[in-house]
């Protein structure tokens, strides 16, 4: 009875995985994988607190500091899990004329695209996050561990502004009527059908007299 209950369940994945979605559901489009990184659980540590605030220049922190790991999507060849916790040790930081960053010791076994693994803390008014890949100078010593979890960082699409609808410009049948019949070759039934599209509103003969008698 047990072997019996366990293979109708899985019958019952099976049928659910084949089954195909409803055509009226529309699939939904993830914006794209900007890169994987180990994204710090605690960007106020009071020891990168105590860095920047010797280093006052770089006004700009960076809202969301990160260990960049490759660009896209995670490499997994690279030994990292998505979603893993991590523990990564800080050996020094650096910094240049427009960045200040840690640097940090990898996991073994674990690989990252950047030749200098690091974290970028903050920038001066003119810097971006990317120019702490200029740093060349990292002596100040400062050892502590920092935590974060492997995640993917998907580009933030500014949402598609909608133009209003262009307004319908009231149609004048009368106007509509005298303009059309200066050509010979329109029909007056042709007319009245191009103003009954145009208006909702199907005229006839005797409107057709009254707008001839205006003129």
């Amino acid at each position: 009875m047990k072997l019996l209950m366990e293979n109708f369940r899985k019958y019952l994945k099976e049928v659910e995985l084949e089954t195909p979605a409803s055509p009226d559901e529309e699939p939904v489009e993830l914006p794209k994988v900007s890169y994987s990184s180990v994204m710090l659980s605690d960007p106020s540590d009071i020891n990168i607190k105590n860095i920047l605030d010797g280093n006052p220049e770089f006004t700009k922190k960076v809202s969301t500091p990160h260990m960049t790991i490759n660009l896209g999507e995670l490499d997994t060849s690279r030994g990292w899990d998505l979603g893993a916790p991590v523990s990564l040790n800080v050996v020094s930081w650096g910094k240049s004329d427009k960045a200040i960053a840690l640097k940090v010791e990898l996991p073994p076994g674990t690989t990252v695209e950047n030749p200098i693994p690091h974290i970028t803390l903050a920038t001066t008014k003119e810097g971006k996050p990317v120019d702490s890949n200029q740093i060349e100078e990292w002596d100040n010593e400062f050892k502590f561990e920092v935590k974060g979890t492997v995640e993917e960082t998907r580009h933030k699409e500014a949402p598609k502004k909608k133009k209003p609808p262009r307004e319908k410009k009231a149609v004048d049948p009368e106007t509509m009527f005298l303009a059309m019949s200066r050509n010979p070759k329109l029909t007056t039934d042709f007319i009245l059908g191009k103003i009954e599209q145009a208006t909702g509103i199907k005229y006839g003969k005797d409107d057709i007299e009254a707008w001839k008698s205006k003129t």
